[in-house]
This record gives structure tokens, C-alpha cells and sequence, in this order.
């Protein structure tokens, strides 16, 4: 059973097409995050909350702004509170399932973007890891400048894996 399931996992794997500007957002946002996308989309799976907080078709710069500061910075945040607490009582529960399903799914993409795409995933990347230290440029510095003041500090700082955020 196992190895069938392996083997149409590997026929899933080769049969996702991804496109190249989906290639494009992949690798930025895979440089900006210093090759942590994958653990992020875990981390945002394992969260359990829905992907987006509001419906995407909306003509509101400041309701997308929004989604992707919930999808970028919140949920992985939650996830990442869920999967401690998983790891600190000592039995892997659904977060960490959530999150192993999350993971796999986001390295699957970008093995599909990899091998569709590879000049367009390696451009985006060393741009995207470039811009990351810019100030107001990534996601993280989005979500940062969203929650200074708003006493949101540490659940930034779990998101980004630090023990203090600096602001």
C-alpha cells in the first residue's frame, strides 16, 4: 500500500505544470524567504486557518495588502505556535501531519518549476534574495511594518525564526 502510494505521488510530482511567471512568483518569493518557502507553506497549513482571509476578487489595494500579510506572515505564525506545542508535549498531531502535506506539496511545485522553468526559477530567486534586505520590498518587511505598533511583535518574530523582532 505504501509503495503504491509513493509510486502516485511520483506521477503527480511529473504531472503538475506550472507556469513561467508561476515559476517567476515561486523563486522570488523562495529567495526572499532564503530558500524557507517550502517550511513556510508548512508552517501556514499546519496553522489549520483558511488560506485567504478575504475573497480575491476584490478592486481594494488595501484588502490584498491584507491577504497576503494573513497568508505570509499570520498563518505561518499559528502554524508554527501549533507545531511547538505538538513538539513540546512529544506526539505529532495534525499540525505536524498538516504541516509534513504543506511541505511536500510546496517542494513537488517547485521541483515542477525546477524542471519546466530552470533559468526563470534560478533568476527569480537570486532577485528575490536580493531584494529581501531592502526595506519594504518582501513580504517580511510588509508584514513587519503592518505590525509595529499593534503589539504583534512576537508572533512576527516565531513566523521569521527569531527570538526578538527587531522592528
Amino acid at each position: 500500500m505504501i509503495r503504491l502510494l509513493g509510486t502516485l505521488r511520483v506521477k503527480l510530482d511529473r504531472a503538475l505544470k506550472v507556469s513561467t511567471l508561476q515559476a517567476i512568483q515561486e523563486g522570488l518569493r523562495r529567495g526572499g524567504t532564503f530558500n524557507f518557502s517550502d517550511e513556510l507553506a508548512g508552517a501556514g497549513r499546519a496553522s489549520g486557518l483558511p488560506r485567504h482571509r478575504h475573497s480575491l476578487k476584490t478592486s481594494n489595494i488595501g484588502s490584498l495588502l491584507a491577504n497576503r500579510l494573513y497568508g505570509d506572515v499570520l498563518r505561518p505564525a499559528v502554524g508554527g505556535a501549533r507545531l511547538l506545542y505538538e513538539n513540546t508535549l512529544g506526539t505529532p498531531g495534525t499540525a505536524s501531519s498538516e504541516y509534513e502535506t504543506g511541505r511536500d506539496e510546496k517542494r513537488a511545485l517547485l521541483k515542477a518549476a525546477q524542471e519546466q522553468h530552470p533559468g526563470a526559477l534560478l533568476g527569480s530567486e537570486i532577485v528575490g534574495s536580493l531584494a529581501a534586505p531592502i526595506p519594504g520590498l518582501t513580504a517580511t518587511s510588509l508584514g513587519a511594518a503592518r505590525c509595529k505598533g499593534q503589539g504583534w511583535e512576537p508572533a512576527l518574530a516565531l513566523s521569521l525564526g527569531l527570538e526578538k523582532a527587531k522592528i
